[in-house]
């Protein structure tokens, strides 16, 4: 089972950020990542703050351009 904060809030699939393990930022995918404001308008209002995964933001592009 994938911890809350190891969840997309999107697809409920393993985000594969490093920052909540207390792993360096610089090392993590998210960090180099240019995130839309339009994904974040598809987040549920009642969240944590966690990391929206690679594939989710991948699909987000597409779908967009």
């Amino acid at each position: 089972m994938i911890a809350d904060k190891y969840r997309c809030p999107l697809c409920k699939n393993n985000n594969q950020c490093c920052i909540p393990n207390d792993e360096s930022a610089e090392g993590c995918w998210c960090t180099d990542a240019f995130f839309p404001k339009g994904i974040f308008d598809l987040l549920p209002t009642e969240r944590e703050k966690v990391c929206i995964c690679q594939n989710c933001l991948e699909a987000f592009d597409r779908t967009v351009h």
